[in-house]
């Protein structure tokens, strides 16, 4: 039943009027709050706010930072926020505090720290396991230095500096925290933020390793403009393996009998209709889908792309399908399930289990879903649902279902060819640390049940974790907070402690292999199946 709405943080990053319309659509929800706690500047006021939608929606609260540990934390940011003078400051302090969650769908969507104009250090990282090299550096700097590993930064040994960042990012593992700081590295905004520098007007002093094994530091000065060396990778022998747009590429290999589908998100149009009632009104609802139109343009419809990708694969007699997950942050899990009704003929494929938090703040951001099993509770128990409780909406109101049941259905808008024969090859996944959300889901329910085998680097999120990503707005502020509503249980529970998704086959990319015009984990699978 997890439909998270990950398609509304996406209007965040789509210039000014989506940002506009994002605002207009994010609700602030009622919450009880007392005298006390609507003392205090708006900062204040805010974080009691905040603290107190936490307390009643999050799931499984306590399995993150107990109650004591909450309790603290949120004292010392009311107090804080005493000191505090800018929104800017306020959303940096925030982020801070929602971090201790340690949960990637849970953060301050409304944090930036890339705006347009601004200036910015001419460097960019390659992350090598728990290495920082550096890929590309400003031209002041000796050319030598790039491919070379960082190991301080302002005189901060680099495991310390690679220590804040986990602390600042929303993340169950480092490895979507280091994604997420990959996109950030160049704005002084961000380095101050996590206390590296004090002023976004410092330079930035990397103390990197020369290819002699010596230390060599070099100090950059923001500035409004890149001024990076020139660097041209060589031609790759499959070049499609690049990330092709933001929806859905394949492409067969006839010669090698491969069949190759890059999935770049778990969403399609199709999805998205089929969910906004939940989080618009007949206000919102045309502006919304008209912007979801054109945000979609490569991901219509997941069923027809699958019904031709299919088609194909079994005409030209294909045995290996690769899908690569490494660009995709997620979405919508049932288009991974429409893709897992065409590999198999299984009817015990076993699905993730989904634990909803059922609280006053359910009801008023997920409305549409809260009624609907509000309605389901009714009618098997007699009874009101609970409230202010974590209910196991998978066996306690649907008995466990069939894992194709909700695409199957007749009401369902999910295409699902049956005229094309199920795959009966070999499959394989690709995944990287941008692997999140619903496209961990699919990578860690084909492992589970034995589906395919996984290939490349660790994903970015927990595969038993809070997930959601519902959005709410500050009522003061108007910051957007993302905050999870929805626990979920991967198939196999005796790997719940794991924090990532591990590969069958750990295969990272590494920057020379990139530089010559190598996808090591991609050749790897083409290499072994030949």
């Amino acid at each position: 039943m997890n439909r998270p709405a990950v398609w509304m943080s996406v209007l965040l990053l789509f210039g000014c009027s989506q940002s506009k319309l994002m605002h207009v659509m994010t609700k602030s929800p009622r919450m009880d709050i007392d005298d006390r706690e609507r003392q205090g500047n708006k900062y204040q006021q805010d974080v009691y706010y905040l603290a107190a939608v936490i307390r009643n929606a999050y799931p499984r609260l306590g399995d993150k930072i107990n109650a004591a540990q909450f309790e603290a934390e949120t004292g010392r940011l009311i107090q804080a926020c005493k000191h505090i003078r800018s929104d800017h400051d306020f959303a940096v302090a925030l982020q801070q505090f929602m971090a201790k969650l340690k949960d990637g769908h849970s953060s301050v969507n409304s944090l930036s720290f890339y705006k347009k104009g601004d200036n910015r250090y001419s460097i960019s990282l390659f992350i090598e396991g728990d290495r920082f090299l550096v890929s590309n550096i400003d031209r002041t700097a000796d050319s030598t230095l790039v491919g070379h590993p960082v190991i301080a930064i302002n005189g901060i040994p680099i495991k310390m500096v690679q220590q804040r960042i986990t602390n600042f990012e929303s993340s169950e593992n480092e490895h979507f925290a280091y994604y997420r700081f990959q996109n950030k590295v160049a704005y002084p905004d961000y380095w101050k933020a996590i206390g590296v520098i004090q002023t976004p007007r410092d330079s930035l002093a990397l103390t990197i390793l020369n290819g002699n094994g010596e230390p060599v530091t070099v100090h950059l000065t923001p500035k409004p403009h890149y001024n990076f060396y020139k660097i041209i990778n060589k031609q790759s022998p499959y070049p499609f393996t690049k990330q092709q747009n933001n929806g859905f590429f394949y492409k067969i290999l006839e010669d090698e009998k491969v069949g190759y589908l890059q999935m770049n998100t778990c969403l399609d149009y199709v999805a998205v209709k089929s969910e906004i009632d939940n989080y618009t009104n007949f206000i919102t609802k045309p502006l919304a889908l008209s912007f979801m139109k054109k945000r979609t343009r490569h991901a219509e419809n997941f069923g027809l792309v699958l019904q031709k990708l299919f088609s194909e694969i079994q005409e030209k007699d294909i045995q290996t399908l690769v899908l690569d997950l490494r660009y995709n942050t997620g979405g919508d899990e049932r288009l991974g399930k429409q893709l897992i009704w065409y590999l198999t003929e299984r009817t015990n494929v076993k699905g993730f289990q989904d634990y909803y938090q059922i609280s006053g703040y359910l009801k008023q951001q997920v409305k549409q879903d809260y009624k609907f099993f509000a309605k389901q509770y009714k009618k098997k128990y007699g009874a009101t649902m609970p409230v202010d409780t974590l209910l196991h909406i998978t066996k306690s109101i649907f008995d466990d279902p069939a894992y194709f049941q909700d695409i199957e259905k007749p009401e369902s808008p999910f295409l699902l060819d049956r005229r094309i024969s199920k795959f009966k090859g070999k499959v394989y996944v690709l995944t990287a640390p941008r692997t999140f959300s619903a496209a961990q889901v699919l990578a860690t329910t084909l492992k589970d049940n034995g589906l395919a085998v996984i290939v490349g680097a660790p994903v970015g999120n927990k595969p038993s974790c809070q997930t959601g990503a519902s959005l709410f707005k500050l009522p003061n502020t108007k910051l957007i907070i993302s905050l999870s509503y929805l626990y979920m249980e991967r198939p196999d529970t005796s790997r719940n402690d794991e924090n990532t998704l591990y590969p069958d086959v750990l295969i990272e990319k590494t920057l020379p292999a990139m530089r010559n015009g190598h996808d090591e984990p991609f050749e790897w699978i083409i290499g072994s199946h030949q």
